[in-house]
């Protein structure tokens, strides 16, 4: 009788194992794709040049154009995409997407193939040209694939001694977004709506002055509001929100 337990619990320790073992296979392999897949994209977000620059515009314009055409042309092959995003200071260079809910790019890449590192994606009730009040992005943050987690540089001593700037490709053309908070939050709470009533844009403000670890202005009203968000420890979330900067 005592054998024969022996022999369960070393079957059982040996599925234990081997299961073990084809998690961090699985994991391993995923975020090789990951990596590969994100070079793909990077590659091709770089290579794509504007062949219509007009030097009778100006600056900002042909920037515009470029930043529509390099949207356009990666939406030719990849239809999810709805812009890319780029952090001052940070590894964040990714493609954004967009689904018809906020869960299925937590699992699936810009491919729409299944991944556990998901994408930056967002939120499917916002506008794809950025045009609403907030709009509300959605990254990982994993230690080894990247996505959001270069987010929590902004909870650095320091990391704000420049200025730290957002940069958006869209088909609306280009963005470009200067951070005013940066906080911790419960899922809960309600920062992560495309649209306010004044009443309900003076109370985000004031909750988000309460919050914020940051020492900077707060815009006056909520309006042209990017809002970034990943995962803290104990189930909390680091927000940083940055607004539309005007040229």
């Amino acid at each position: 009788m005592k054998n024969k337990i022996l022999t369960i619990i070393e079957i059982i320790l040996v599925i234990i194992l081997l299961t073990s073992l084809y998690r961090i296979y699985n994991y391993n392999k995923e975020d090789k794709e990951f990596k590969d897949a994100t070079r793909e994209v990077q590659e091709k977000f770089e290579r794509e040049e504007l062949k219509t620059h007009d030097p009778k515009v100006d600056e900002k314009e042909n920037r515009n154009r470029e930043a529509i055409k390099k949207i356009e042309d990666l939406r030719k092959e990849y239809p999810s995409i709805v812009g890319w995003i780029s952090v001052g200071g940070t590894e964040i260079d990714y493609p954004i997407v967009k689904g018809s809910d906020n869960d299925y790019y937590l699992n699936h890449n810009y491919k729409d193939e299944y991944n556990v590192f998901g994408a930056i994606f967002m939120d499917y009730r916002n506008d794809e040209n950025f045009s609403d009040q907030n709009t509300i992005v959605y990254g990982h943050n994993n230690v080894r694939a990247g996505n959001f987690k270069d987010l929590h540089k902004y909870e650095e001593e320091g990391f704000f001694k420049e200025d730290r700037f957002i940069e958006i490709y869209s088909l609306d053309g280009f963005k470009k977004y200067k951070v005013f908070a940066v906080y911790n939050a419960s899922p809960y709470d309600k920062f992560r709506s495309p649209s306010y009533t004044e009443e309900e844009g003076e109370d985000l403000l004031r909750y988000i002055k309460e919050k914020n670890t940051f020492n900077g202005d707060l815009p006056k009203k909520i309006e042209d509001i990017l809002t970034l968000q990943t995962c803290s420890p104990g189930d909390t979330r680091l927000v940083v929100q940055a607004k539309l900067e005007e040229d």
